[in-house]
């Protein structure tokens, strides 16, 4: 259905008498798959298929020229769980209000960390099977609370700041900071490259487990991004500080190659965590392009890390997890 339609369907469906509404543009993407998994000694060595729910989400956007190149905005983004019963919507996705101009971008609300957002291009299988937040280690926030500024590119320099507030997250002494949590981004592109640097301090902000604030949660992380005609290959590196579970390093290599409808993507992840044995991943996959709203996929992973079912499940592994993945994809 044309999103200009179901825009108007929605207006009149809240419409008010002498209200003014403004334009609303709707999208958002139903993606599924089905999982067939071998947990080796993980999960109780209980192999498992099952179908999972990759990211599905309703996004509604509004904006409004408000004269000398400056905008209000407004971005609320709900996930759907579209293959369980129960219930189906979420906030747990960005949603936030906002000005944006010649300056940059201030936003208020829930929305990624600058420092996820810096190595957002280096992955190749966001939301399914071997999604880098599980298989990798590089967990990322979608924090609440969030105050945050995004440059404007200066000759392809961007940084992006935010802070969080201790009042949802923080259980003892720090509840009336406003930076009880901070994330920072420097990410540069030019041309087939691109770099980024982030750093990000949770420490007083349980956002990952809740009731461990005041517990070191430091993250420097670092991305690189070559492409190259078809070609593709990206390298995440991260340092955490961990008190909560444990000191760690993460390594992240990935590449994809387009030919046509198809493209190959493949991903060797490693974790090095203080006190434990050092563990690793592979992952290699397959994307067809009906179009550019509908594709499907086929993907295989293997990982002592841990692999991703049922949208942001990650099974955590204690010795090697395997699986494929086979999915379809459409957007709207």
């Amino acid at each position: 259905m044309n999103k200009k339609i179901i825009s108007a369907a929605i207006a009149a469906t809240f419409a008010i008498s002498g209200a003014v509404v403004a334009d609303v543009t709707v999208s958002g993407r139903v993606i599924n798959s089905v999982d067939i998994l071998d947990n080796g000694s993980s999960n109780g060595g209980q192999d498992e298929t099952v179908v999972s729910d990759r990211g599905s989400r309703l996004v509604f956007d509004a904006s409004e020229d408000l004269g000398n190149g400056m905008k209000g905005m407004a971005h609320m983004e709900v996930s759907l769980d579209t293959s369980d019963a129960g219930t189906s919507f979420n906030n747990n996705r960005n949603t936030y209000v906002g000005l944006t101009g010649d300056f940059g971008t201030v936003l208020i609300g829930h929305h990624d960390s600058p420092l996820k957002m810096s190595s957002g291009k280096a992955e190749v299988f966001g939301d399914r099977l071997a999604d880098y937040n599980g298989f990798a280690g590089l967990e990322d926030a979608h924090a609440s609370d969030v105050v945050a500024y995004v440059s404007p590119s200066f000759s392809g320099l961007t940084v992006a700041a935010a802070t969080i507030a201790g009042g949802q997250y923080d259980t003892s002494t720090n509840q009336d900071d406003l930076a009880a949590g901070f994330s920072v981004a420097a990410m540069y592109g030019n041309g087939p490259l691109y770099l980024a640097i982030a750093h990000e301090d949770l420490s007083d902000a349980s956002v990952y487990t809740a009731g461990t604030n005041n517990l070191s949660d430091e993250k420097l992380r670092v991305t690189g991004v070559y492409t190259m005609d078809a070609i593709q290959v990206g390298l995440v590196y991260e340092d955490r500080e961990d008190a909560i579970n444990a000191d760690s390093e993460s390594l992240y290599v990935s590449g994809k190659y387009t030919m046509g409808n198809n493209v190959i993507s493949a991903a060797f992840g490693k974790v090095e965590t203080t006190g434990a044995s050092d563990r690793d991943g592979w992952a290699i996959g397959l994307t067809h392009n009906f179009s550019k709203r509908t594709s499907a996929f086929i993907d295989y992973a293997n990982s002592e890390v841990g692999l991703t079912e049922d949208g942001a499940g990650v099974a955590s592994a204690t010795n090697d997890i395997s699986g494929f993945s086979i999915g379809l994809a459409h957007l709207f």
